[in-house]
This record gives structure tokens, sequence and C-alpha cells, in this order.
């Protein structure tokens, strides 16, 4: 198992090899790319990928996704980082501003944290903490902790808990076809 850093030196392809180093310095080029059992860290977007749909271990986006992706163990994004346009199929963790974006769909359970959010597709069940928010549908159960919130575009299949200063905005206009 190795890790292997996007810059997107070249473009924002996925499987262009001048886009990928073995050192977080990117002075080491990878000469190959990622495999199933390999951790990813992108700093850059990931726009674009010509080649069959990449599976990897773990995955960190400091830039946006816009390809499909499997990460059999977390897919963290961080700081502004969006699931752009992007098909992930694993557990996600969002912390910061980042966030699985109108395009990005995600079929795994997922956390939010500090003032991420989901306008996105979710299939799986989700935890809202700090200030994060819930702005599409989920499929799933979702816990909302601390100043967290459903908003009145969103709709959540499934059942919803809400906590501390937590609120939705259903029955207004957001949906809980849950209880």
């Amino acid at each position: 198992m190795a890790t292997f850093y996007f810059n997107g030196w070249v473009d924002g392809e996925w499987t262009e090899l001048g886009n990928w180093w073995l050192d977080d310095q990117f002075s080491v080029p990878a000469t190959a790319l990622p495999a199933s059992t390999d951790d990813v860290i992108a700093s850059a977007n990931i726009d674009s990928n010509s080649g069959s749909d990449p599976t990897v271990a773990n995955a960190e986006f400091f830039g946006n996704n816009s390809i499909t992706i499997t990460v059999t163990g977390l897919c963290t994004f961080n700081d502004y980082a969006l699931n752009y346009t992007g098909t992930i199929t694993g557990n996600c963790t969002f912390n910061d501003s980042s966030g699985n974006y109108y395009g990005g769909t995600i079929t795994g359970n997922c956390t939010f944290n500090d003032s991420s959010y989901n306008y996105g597709t979710i299939t799986g069940d989700c935890t809202f903490n700090d200030s994060s928010r819930n702005d599409g549908p989920i499929t799933g159960l979702c816990t909302f902790n601390d100043s967290s919130y459903n908003s009145e575009y969103a709709t959540i299949n499934g059942n919803a808990t809400f906590t501390n200063s937590t609120y939705t905005f259903n029955p207004a206009r957001g949906t809980i076809n849950g209880t």
C-alpha cells in the first residue's frame, strides 16, 4: 500500500501519470496509477477520467472531485473541496466548508462537520455536526447535532433525529418521510 499525491501538474485527468507523485513535495514522480490498495491525496481538481472507474483504499480531497470512484476505506473532503459532479461509492466525511455539490452522488454513510453541506444526492445514513446543513435528498437515517439543520429544500427518506440547537424547516417546505 502506497500513498499517491495528485497535483494536476499536467491537467485534471486521473489517468495522466504526470499528475501523480509519491511524496507530498511533488519531487518523486509516480511510475503507475494508484491501485485499489493505495491511498490518494488530491490537492487539485480531478475533472476527468478516460480510463476505468478507479477504486482506492482511502481518498482525501483538497480540490474538487468530478469522477466516479470507489473508496473502500474513508473519503474525506477538506477546506472548500467539493464532490462537484462525482459519483462516490464509499463512506465520506466533509470538513471545514466542503460539500457534496448539486451534481454529486454518494452511496455510503456521510458525516458533515463545521460549515460543510449536502446539496447532492446521498443514499446512506448521515450525521450533521456543528453548523453543517442538508439541502439535498437523502435516503437513510439522519442525525443533526449542535447548530446543524435540514433546509426547506431538503428531503429525507428516513428517520431524522434533532439534538441541541438543530432544526428543520419541515413542515414549511422541507420534507422528512420518516419519523
